[in-house]
């Protein structure tokens, strides 16, 4: 039984996307071209755009994680996690979430005699973490605070001469500004 395709042809109508495409007959099989129903046009325009807007997303996902698993391995390989967390619990030194926007020598329940008086002192200053003076502090953590103090013996307890390497920096300072 051979039947002839209804008038205007096929419809094949998908979940969600109806009037996407449209069967034709072709030698013995169907050929699938797109709908050209003005009725269903602006659904395949928007399916358009919101496949490759899904592929948009999709991707700076993809692209974000590495960096962010970078970020994490810098803070990891420099030391940092020796004496701090990201977690909100404190250890040897005081834990770094929420760093950025905090004034100096202040994290919730750390004990400020913990700090150097030098740290302390920055805070009272008005030394609040951002990134550029996060960036200066772990260049050279005593030399930071001498500078912002304008004192040749200020100091701080870290055990640590800084780090050396820019983009390392610029890594660690990732991780803290998006580790929650």
């Amino acid at each position: 039984m051979k039947s002839s395709p209804p008038a205007g042809g096929w419809r094949l109508h998908i979940p969600d996307l109806p009037g996407i495409m449209r069967p034709r007959p072709h030698g013995r099989g169907l050929d699938f071209q797109p709908c050209h129903d003005k009725r269903f046009g602006f659904m395949k325009h928007t399916s358009l755009l919101a496949v490759a807007a899904a592929g948009f997303v999709a991707s700076m996902m993809v692209a974000a994680a590495p960096v962010q698993a970078d970020a994490a391995k810098a803070f990891k390989k420099n030391r940092c996690a020796q004496c701090h967390t990201i977690s909100g619990k404190h250890t040897i030194g005081p834990s770094l979430n929420g760093i950025i926007g905090r004034k100096a020598g202040t994290a919730d329940g750390f004990k400020a005699s913990r700090y150097s008086k030098s740290m302390v002192a920055a805070g009272e200053k008005g030394l609040v973490w951002d990134a550029k003076s996060l960036d200066g502090y772990l260049a050279n953590p005593k030399q930071f605070l001498r500078d912002y103090l304008d004192d040749p013996k200020a100091s701080t307890k870290m055990a640590y001469p800084g780090l050396k390497k820019e983009d390392q920096r610029a890594l660690v300072i990732e991780y803290l500004t998006n580790a929650k």
